[in-house]
C-alpha cells in the first residue's frame, strides 16, 4: 500500500509539473485599455507586467485589431532611436518556451498614414539584461489586414519578450508613424505536453487497477 501511495504521488507530481511547463502565455491586449498615452508606462497584460514606450493600447477604429484592443506602436522623429516604439516584458516567464506568434498590420488607412517601417522581435533569457533578435520584418502601408507571424527558438526555460518598431528611412519626417500588433502568444516546447500525456496515462492506469 505504501509503495502504491508513493507511486501515485510521483505521477501526480509529474502531471502537475507538466501542466506548469505546458501553459502558454497569450495576450490580445484586452485588459490593458487604460494605456492611452505614448509616454513610457507599465501595464499588466494577462497578469504579466509590460513596459510600453511610445506605445499605447489602441481602441480606435483605425487600430487593426481582432477584438476591442491591440498594441499600437509609434515612431516619432527622423532617425531618432530614442523615439523607437518599444514594448517589453518586465517579468520573466518560466515554462520551456520554444515559439512566439503574433499578428501585425499598419495603422489607419493607406491613403492617410504612409508607412515603411521595421518590426523586430527580441527575446531575453537573463531577466532582460541582454536581448537576442528572433526576427525583423518590414511593415508597409499596404499591410492593411492583420498578418500572422510565428518564430521558433530555444527552447528556453526563462524568457522575456520585446517588440521594437522604427522607420527604415532616416529622412522620414512624418509625425507618429504607427503600426499594430495583436494576439501575442508564447508557446512551450511540445515535449512538455508529451510529459503531461505520459503522466495522465500513468494516473489512469493506476485508477483502472484500483
Amino acid at each position: 500500500m505504501k509503495t502504491t501511495i508513493i507511486s501515485l504521488i510521483i505521477v501526480a507530481t509529474l502531471f502537475s509539473s507538466a501542466l506548469v511547463q505546458a501553459a502558454s502565455y497569450y495576450t490580445g491586449f484586452e485588459d490593458g485599455a487604460t494605456k492611452s498615452s505614448y509616454a513610457i508606462g507599465n501595464v499588466a497584460l494577462s497578469n504579466v507586467w509590460w513596459t510600453l514606450d511610445s506605445c499605447v493600447v489602441g481602441t480606435l477604429s483605425l487600430d487593426k485589431k481582432e477584438e476591442n484592443c491591440s498594441l499600437r506602436m509609434a515612431y516619432n522623429g527622423a532617425g531618432a532611436s530614442s523615439y523607437t516604439g518599444s514594448t517589453y516584458m518586465i517579468e520573466t516567464l518560466t515554462g520551456n518556451f520554444s515559439s512566439v506568434s503574433f499578428k501585425y498590420a499598419s495603422y489607419g488607412t493607406s491613403s492617410i498614414y504612409p508607412l515603411d517601417g521595421r518590426l523586430a522581435t527580441d527575446i531575453s533569457t537573463d531577466d532582460g539584461a541582454t536581448w537576442n533578435n528572433l526576427s525583423t520584418i518590414e511593415v508597409h502601408t499596404s499591410d492593411q489586414a492583420l498578418t500572422p507571424l510565428s518564430t521558433t527558438f530555444g527552447p528556453y526555460q526563462y524568457v522575456r519578450l520585446r517588440f521594437r518598431f522604427w522607420i527604415a528611412d532616416v529622412t522620414c519626417t512624418y509625425s507618429r508613424n504607427r503600426m499594430n500588433v495583436d494576439n501575442v502568444e508564447l508557446v512551450p516546447e511540445p515535449s512538455a505536453l508529451l510529459l503531461g500525456g505520459v503522466a495522465v496515462a500513468g494516473l489512469l492506469a493506476f485508477l483502472r487497477r484500483k
